[in-house]
């Protein structure tokens, strides 16, 4: 962390601390977290209706990068496993593989977001939902 901008490590401190606030609310020790334990806080820092502050897949992403790279951290000063599963998933490339966690989000929207214009908005509702033609005209069946 000492070459990564204070962003980045504000950032961190705060999903470590949000991890262990949930931890110890299920009365864990961070020591004894396991893979269980990473599921269930995906689940509340999501989907849980107990959290009135749900967020996005995104920050739950950028919460896992910040807890296993404490624990990577943690294991080798104290010997503790990372309870962060990964998985190898397919690559962008055909026969290429990447690593993933495995209690992430399955739904991460991309930065590059594309955006219609109101033009392709208006023509995209016409072919995709009433089934006209490119000209406006209904196409039978």
């Amino acid at each position: 962390m000492r070459n990564a901008s204070a962003g980045t490590r504000r950032k961190y401190a705060f999903a470590v601390a949000v991890w262990l606030g949930f931890l110890d609310a299920a009365g864990r020790a961070w020591h004894d977290a396991n893979a269980e334990d990473v599921a269930g806080f995906t689940f509340w820092r999501m989907t849980d209706e107990a959290n009135v502050r749900r967020v996005a897949g995104g920050t739950v992403l950028d919460d896992l990068v910040a807890i296993s790279a404490f624990y990577r951290w943690a294991g080798f000063r104290f010997g503790v496993s990372d309870p962060v599963a990964r998985r190898q998933v397919p690559g962008p490339d055909p026969g290429t593989s990447t690593e993933s966690f495995e209690a992430g989000p399955h739904l991460v929207r991309s930065k590059d977001v594309k955006w219609l214009d109101p033009a392709g908005y208006a023509r995209w509702v016409d072919v995709g939902l009433r089934g006209l033609d490119l000209r406006g005209r209904e196409i039978d069946g």
